[in-house]
């Protein structure tokens, strides 16, 4: 973008979801007959940042957008910058990636500077924050009524102990983040299941009868540090860190206090090194089990986190298990489909069955099917 006057009018027009919240705000910058140099514009919810240009001179800004109160209606995910070239039609769109802060006052900070251009003189901008709609928090009492949210997240401000159990118990997980006071609590339209009541097909696939001798099966050998094994796991490949202190603590303590939510570690240890090869992060209500991460830190040409996944189906239809729950569904649960009882529930169909679930307390438990030593799967 290029300006040829050397005054520029810049116009920017923030909004969110409150259209009472929408603010306006002009800046004039003139240059004539001054010296070029860094200018900003203080004042509102915008910090708006900019190099005055010489007359030709491309202009570049970046904008600090600040809301002065607790978003109410979820967690920020991007922002849509969209420039309107004075109702000629002539419309542009640009997907603006911008960092975002959210202090523990609930302020959110969003700033960004686009790679096309950011502000022209005499066009109007819209940011838009895009935001999961729902709520929830320690003043809700949760139940089946989160079968009617229309989107696949809940979201909740800084949970403590009480609200993450109460979202765990009510089919819910939470994805905490150590940078933001928001959590984001999946609860998927669809949510993946095997029916465990369809198949006993765990033991037959070609690796699991080739390889199980080498492995031994572990739970709660060391949950906390089989947790933070994920979470490094995690994070060399880059597949974010929600896994946090707070929230490994949390599910420990379920752990070991809670007979209504069943917490496990799932290990699978290498009999020949002793290292850990895979793990399966769980927790059981009734006779519904739920996995909320697995990670594989051994990968050759046995599948170590194949072999686990099988056994555990195995294992769980010994115990008395009904439903595994995977949450949402991935390409690669595409082979779970029609041997393993693979099946695709939305919440009309799966939360009379977690309803009934919630009243079969203590009726499983994977824990009391493995020896104090292990489960040396040469023995299956």
């Amino acid at each position: 973008c290029r300006i040829s006057e050397a005054s520029s009018n810049l116009r920017l027009l923030l909004a969110t979801s409150d259209s009472s919240a929408a603010s306006d705000l002009r800046s004039d910058a003139s240059g004539s007959g001054g010296a070029h140099g860094d200018r900003e514009q203080r004042g509102g919810p915008l910090d708006i940042r900019f190099r005055e240009p010489a007359p030709g001179e491309p202009l570049q800004a970046s904008v600090a957008a600040t809301l002065r109160s607790a978003p109410r209606s979820g967690s920020f995910l991007g922002a849509l910058a969209r420039n309107g070239s004075g109702g000629s039609g002539d419309e542009k769109r640009e997907r603006l990636e911008l960092e975002v802060d959210v202090g523990a006052d609930g302020t959110l900070r969003a700033s960004g500077e686009s790679r096309f251009h950011f502000l022209r003189c005499g066009t109007k901008y819209k940011l838009t924050l895009e935001m999961h709609p729902v709520y929830v928090g320690p003043e809700h009492e949760l139940g089946e009524w989160l079968a009617k949210d229309p989107q696949d997240f809940v979201w909740a401000w800084q949970p403590n102990f009480s609200l993450m159990r109460s979202l765990w118990l009510n089919a819910c997980f939470t994805l905490p983040n150590e940078e933001s006071p928001i959590a984001q609590c999946p609860n998927p339209l669809k949510r993946y299941c095997l029916d465990l009541t369809t198949t006993d097909h765990w033991l037959r696939g070609k690796k699991v009868k080739r390889h199980k001798n080498d492995f031994i099966l572990t739970v709660n050998k060391d949950y906390p540090g089989t947790f933070m094994r994920c979470r490094k796991l995690h994070e060399d490949e880059d597949r974010g860190c929600w896994i946090t202190k707070d929230l490994v603590e949390a599910l420990d303590s379920c752990r070991r206090e809670d007979n209504e939510l069943k917490v496990y570690s799932i290990e699978l240890w290498e009999k020949s090194t002793g290292n850990l090869a895979a793990a399966i992060m769980s927790f059981s209500v009734g006779d519904i089990f739920h996995d909320y991460t697995t990670a594989c830190m051994l990968r050759d040409e046995r599948s170590p986190g194949a072999i686990l996944s099988k056994v555990t189906g195995h294992l769980l239809r010994e115990c008395g298990y009904t439903l595994w729950y995977w949450g949402f569904k991935n390409p690669y649960m595409a082979e779970y489909d029609e041997r393993y009882g693979g099946i695709s529930l939305d919440n009309q169909a799966f939360w009379p069955r977690w309803r009934v679930a919630r009243e079969k307390v203590g009726t499983c438990d994977l824990a009391s099917r493995i020896p104090p030593g292990g489960l040396d799967l040469a023995t299956l």
